[in-house]
């Protein structure tokens, strides 16, 4: 069994040569995307301001590469004197046992999750999106 938990470091992550680097072609798909969000706007000036300003600030949309937001201090949940909860690991066909370990790699190279011994566990699930991304 493989225990994993939130990061808490607040390292700026760098793809490297190696790695899966977003595709160039994202940047026009994701101005694609923002055309067509704003074509009910009749305004052309104001829908030209929102336009500008979803551009400058599309790293907030951008779900094509994992990013860690720069918090002051740790995630904490507050548990009180309740015992841990552990939950028992789900079986998984190895096709979907390959995916989980792509993803945990992954989020474990962002620097979103690290390795970790703890009493508390929970079953990763996998749910198939309604439009099959």
């Amino acid at each position: 069994i493989r225990c994993y938990s939130i990061n808490s470091c607040l390292n700026n992550y760098q793809w490297s040569s190696n790695e899966q680097q977003p595709e160039v072609d994202k940047h026009d798909s994701i101005e694609a995307i923002f055309d067509q969000l704003l074509d009910h706007i009749q305004d052309q000036n104001e829908k030209s301001i929102i336009h500008q300003l979803l551009i400058k600030y599309r790293k907030i949309f951008d779900t094509s590469i994992h990013s860690i937001a720069k918090i002051s201090a740790p995630p904490m949940i507050k548990t009180g004197l309740n015992l841990p909860i552990h939950s028992r690991v789900y079986r998984t066909d190895p096709i979907k046992q390959q995916h989980i370990s792509t993803i945990i790699d992954a989020m474990l190279k962002s620097g979103q999750i690290q390795k970790s011994d703890s009493s508390w566990s929970s079953p990763v699930i996998l749910v198939k999106k309604r439009w099959n991304l």
